[in-house]
């Protein structure tokens, strides 16, 4: 998808490709690649942050269940 927009407005406007001569396809596709490694990598950080959320509620729910259970009368 930015492969293709940066490519179609180098082909729209040859003026652009004087401005950054070595700015090619292969370059697009490297950022491309980055960019989804970086997408990536984010979503593993967010489900690990909502993992790692729901552990601490279960387990907080656990210590009030045993602590009603123990001081219950």
């Amino acid at each position: 998808m930015l492969t293709d927009f940066l490519t179609e407005a180098f082909d729209e406007d040859p003026d652009l490709e004087p401005v950054i001569p070595h700015f090619n396809r292969k370059h697009v596709d490297q950022m491309g690649a980055i960019i989804k490694a970086f997408n990536y990598y984010f979503f593993v950080l967010a489900a690990f942050v909502v993992l790692y959320t729901i552990k601490l509620a279960v387990a907080a729910h656990v210590c009030l269940m045993l602590l009603g259970w123990a001081f219950q009368e």
